[in-house]
């Protein structure tokens, strides 16, 4: 087998991931598409367009503890996880989706924490579905998994599935994975596209297999390649730890980071399990503040918030230093495509 090979999850690999959510165009949606490719090329401030994309926390809790991970810092007393703690209600996420169904093409169901601890997860990725909204999944899948649930995740018209593995030994799994079970993962891993196999009328869903490379693994990425393809996985996504991506500088190619604008900014809103927008998921990590929350307020208002409007602003100059303390670390890969610069 020829030797896979890990980097960056560059912003080519971000859209070739996602560029299945295309299927999901309708004339409306073209329409906003249109207008939001407008935007990001003219680096507008005040945008006329809305989101393609929503990332929706349905859970900030999880079984393990993965020393990269908000939730680790939390348990481990390093830092405080200062956003609300618990499952997104159903409630809260159907106005999310009633709200950007016009505009959305893909869903992403997962963020700090695990998603498959929400008990409505199904219902959620279903009426998504019911919107024609592609949803996708990343799940650890460290846990005991009953043949019910398995058939609720294929019946429910899930689209993607991520499965993260990090190795094939439980010595070598668990240093990241803390508190997992590696053998759990597999068996899971092994039925869900075993159900695949024998229903291929009553699903249509992928699956990924990601293994996040650090020293201590590194040794077993081909064992975990070739285990993933053994069994059926449609996609193995190999790639450095977050770490090692905000370390790095050589990217930059000595432009300003505002050079390679923001995607983000323009195409995906992002929610906390309370129903609070964030200007980016990065934003989100390093403690901003909400814009505010889509319970109480107007979307478009806050998508044209002076927030919004001023980390917009601040790519408009594409030769200038970003004075944003966030953007001003974020990796580089969180750009434009190439086209749009």
């Amino acid at each position: 087998m020829s030797a896979t090979v890990s980097e960056y999850k560059t912003l080519r690999r971000r859209v070739a991931r996602h560029l299945s959510a295309a299927q999901h165009l309708n004339p409306v949606r073209a329409a906003n598409l249109a207008r939001l490719i407008s935007d990001m090329k003219g680096r507008e401030e005040t945008v006329k367009s809305r989101p393609i994309f929503a990332r929706i926390n349905p859970c900030s809790l999880c079984n393990l503890s993965c020393p990269a991970c908000l939730i680790h810092a939390d348990k481990e007393g390093i830092r405080e996880y200062i956003r609300p703690k618990g499952m997104m209600a159903m409630e809260t996420f159907r106005q999310i989706i009633d709200c950007l169904e016009k505009s959305l093409l893909q869903v992403i169901l997962y963020d700090e924490g695990e998603p498959l601890m929400n008990k409505r997860i199904w219902d959620m990725v279903a009426y998504a579905h019911s919107r024609n909204i592609r949803t996708v999944i990343s799940s650890n899948l460290s846990f005991k998994m009953n043949d019910e649930t398995i058939a609720q995740m294929h019946d429910s018209g899930l689209d993607y599935l991520v499965v993260a593995l990090d190795g094939v030994s439980q010595d070598v799994y668990g240093q990241y994975r803390q508190g997992g079970n590696v053998e759990w993962v597999m068996s899971n891993f092994e039925r869900i596209v075993e159900y695949r196999r024998r229903y291929p009328s009553r699903t249509h869903t992928k699956v990924e297999v990601q293994f996040i490379e650090f020293d201590f693994n590194a040794h077993e990425k081909e064992a975990v390649v070739a285990y993933a393809r053994k069994h059926g996985a449609d996609h193995v996504n190999c790639f450095l730890s977050f770490t090692e991506e905000l370390a790095d500088r050589a990217s930059l190619q000595g432009l300003p980071r505002s050079y390679y604008g923001c995607f983000d900014l323009y195409a995906i809103a992002d929610f906390d399990i309370d129903g609070t927008l964030y200007s980016c998921d990065f934003q989100e990590d390093s403690d901003s503040a909400g814009i505010g929350n889509i319970l109480q307020d107007d979307f478009d208002e806050l998508w044209n918030s002076l927030q919004m409007v001023r980390l917009r602003r601040g790519f408009a100059d594409r030769t200038g230093e970003l004075t944003d303390r966030v953007c001003a670390t974020c990796p580089v890969t969180r750009g434009l495509p190439r086209i749009l610069n």
